[in-house]
């Protein structure tokens, strides 16, 4: 289980089942608190505010399991020191152009892209 307070977690995400966009709703809390902090194709930098533990409890558990049902995502670390959740992804299942509507989007946008996403 990955701690969201570890300092850093390399961690290869197992293959499991996609989830539904109805249990990805907590990437929709958490966007409010999530800003692109570096992006390159198939490699993303996310800096989170303290404060997503707040709107997302359940990060303060098993973070990588919330990530898991995000098709095309690879490896996830995360450093609470710099406040970073970097992830890993495959550029031809998640378009680059997709993250920033994803994370810093208006809603409508972002709900579509995740639905995309699951589905």
């Amino acid at each position: 289980m990955v701690r969201f307070q570890a300092l850093i977690r390399i961690a290869p995400m197992p293959l499991i089942p996609r989830q539904s966009a109805s249990d990805l709703v907590w990437l929709l809390k958490a966007r409010r608190h999530l800003k692109i902090a570096q992006h390159d194709p198939g490699h993303i930098v996310l800096r989170f505010s303290p404060a997503i533990l707040g709107s997302v409890p359940q990060l303060a558990g098993d973070a990588e399991a919330l990530w898991r049902g995000i098709k095309g995502i690879g490896a996830m670390r995360i450093n609470a020191w710099k406040r970073t959740i970097a992830l890993d992804y495959d550029p031809s299942i998640i378009a680059p152009s997709v993250w920033p509507d994803l994370v810093e989007g208006e809603d409508p946008v972002a709900r579509q892209r995740l639905v995309d996403l699951v589905h």
